[in-house]
């Protein structure tokens, strides 16, 4: 037996021996697979179990979610992240009803057709609803196989991505690619870790290039990727002589398009306080000086965000049109994007 084949016999054991209890794991319904695999894109498990959970109990069917209000959608996903993810599975359910007879496509190469879906997600879909024989590979196990067997493919270009795949596809069991998938995501995630891999406890330490070597945090090779675009976003948070605010809903094709936040004003840089005041005189006609309340900080896939929220009370003023003035009380019906929620929640 050649070492390839003793690393999927040894992963596969060792995930029969540590099975994770979680509510879509071994299952073949394929829209609630579907609905976990976009979940959990970009967010770790323990963080998507409850929203999956209400998730299906809400949209328990592909009928369901098509016919569900994008509103009540975005708000059941806030705090996720990420909500294009949403945006894309109301999309693709409608698409699924429409043109499919509410049946899925049932190969990687066709679920690739729908919106969200990408090169790992169709494959995990296939292999764990319609047993294809195909490797899902996410950064988990380019992670796994970068260290196990010392492959210096680039992990951040599109070939290497690529030939990680083909790599991967080699190693799979015969008819059992679910079974495979599953075991190399739970083993990236609760031992061969980014940071502080758990080495002592890992079934292929025995084989491992990265361990032997001590060369673990060489693993896997990325070219440098570029800077992250800089956004500063200055909220002001007006109140009028009734203490309601006014928010309106983000429309732009950008982040964050489909939820809630307060009046805007974005620039290149962090606005001084005297900038801000002045601009504020001049575009809104408000000549009391703001006060800043909260800031907050997000990095996103390929932007960070730098967020100040500034205090105006009292200004019974107009606002443009798709603005609307709403109760502190109800402010919580709404769906925000995260940095706007944790201010919310520091209102007394």
């Amino acid at each position: 037996m050649n070492s390839r084949n003793i690393f999927s016999e040894l992963i596969l054991s060792w995930s029969k021996e540590n099975p994770r209890n979680l509510p879509w794991v071994g299952i073949k319904d394929v829209y609630k697979i579907w609905i976990s695999e976009i979940m959990l894109q970009q967010t770790q498990a323990a963080t998507v179990v409850p929203y999956y959970k209400k998730f299906i109990k809400k949209y328990p069917t592909i009928r369901h979610l098509a016919s569900a209000d994008e509103t009540e959608l975005m708000k059941m996903w806030e705090g996720l992240g990420y909500y294009s993810r949403a945006r894309n599975l109301l999309h693709s359910a409608k698409q699924i009803v429409s043109e499919y007879n509410s049946k899925f496509p049932q190969s990687s190469t066709e679920l690739l057709k729908l919106k969200g879906i990408g090169t790992y997600t169709a494959s995990a879909i296939a292999s764990f609803a319609f047993s294809e024989d195909i490797a899902a590979v996410d950064g988990n196990v380019i992670r796994i196989l970068s260290r196990a067997f010392g492959l210096t493919l680039d992990s951040n270009s599109q070939s290497g991505k690529k030939d990680f795949q083909l790599f991967a596809n080699n190693l799979l069991p015969k008819a059992q690619a679910a079974e495979f998938n599953q075991a190399m995501m739970d083993l990236g995630s609760a031992i061969c870790k980014a940071k502080n891999p758990d080495c002592l406890h890992c079934p292929i330490s025995g084989l491992c290039y990265a361990k032997e070597h001590e060369r673990i945090q060489d693993f896997p090779v990325k070219q440098l990727k570029k800077s992250l675009k800089k956004r500063y976003f200055h909220y002001l948070i007006i109140q009028n002589s009734k203490s309601e605010y006014w928010i309106h809903m983000r429309q732009e094709k950008d982040i964050w398009r489909g939820l809630h936040e307060f009046y805007l004003i974005e620039k290149n840089s962090k606005i001084s306080l005297e900038n801000l005041h002045s601009h504020i005189k001049a575009e809104l006609k408000i000549k009391q000086k703001p006060t800043l309340e909260f800031k907050f900080s997000q990095k996103l896939t390929h932007q960070h965000i730098f967020a100040y929220f500034y205090a105006i009370k009292g200004q019974d003023i107009p606002l443009k049109d798709e603005f609307f003035l709403v109760k502190k009380d109800r402010l919580k019906k709404f769906a925000f994007p995260k940095s706007m929620l944790m201010y919310i929640n520091s209102l007394s």
